[in-house]
């Protein structure tokens, strides 16, 4: 898994310095995606995916913000290093402070999730692969 999520960063950074934005969000959502199934949870990548298509017009439009997607890179490079150590924790709390720097984006994202729930399963599911 980390292997392909390597692959899908070193995509995702090619995506954003050319500024192929729809590359950058497909690179981002199939991270987001192979990160969670390796949890072995069904119903929370199908939950994912769901939520996906139903924020997809606030995503695309801040996905194509130069700035964020930058922020959103080294967020992945962070969370790549600390799955490759043994520190769930260490992990969890990555997890949990990208969580709250995106306060406002997780909010937008699903009027049908609230934040707390959305976080609490974003930190717990991570706990879990490691």
């Amino acid at each position: 898994m980390i292997e392909q999520l390597e692959r899908l960063h070193a995509a995702y950074g090619e995506h954003l310095r050319a500024r192929n934005f729809s590359g950058v969000h497909a690179a981002n959502d199939a991270f987001h995606l192979t990160m969670f199934a390796a949890c072995g949870n069904t119903y929370l990548v199908e939950s994912i995916k769901h939520y996906m298509w139903l924020s997809l017009p606030v995503r695309t439009k801040k996905t194509a913000d130069y700035a964020r997607a930058q922020a959103s890179e080294r967020d992945h490079f962070m969370i790549i290093q600390l799955l490759k150590g043994n520190d769930s924790w260490a992990l969890a709390q990555c997890a949990w402070t990208i969580c709250k720097l995106r306060n406002v984006t997780i909010c937008e994202s699903s009027a049908m999730c609230s934040q707390v729930t959305e976080v609490r399963l974003f930190v717990s599911s991570l706990c879990q692969c490691s």
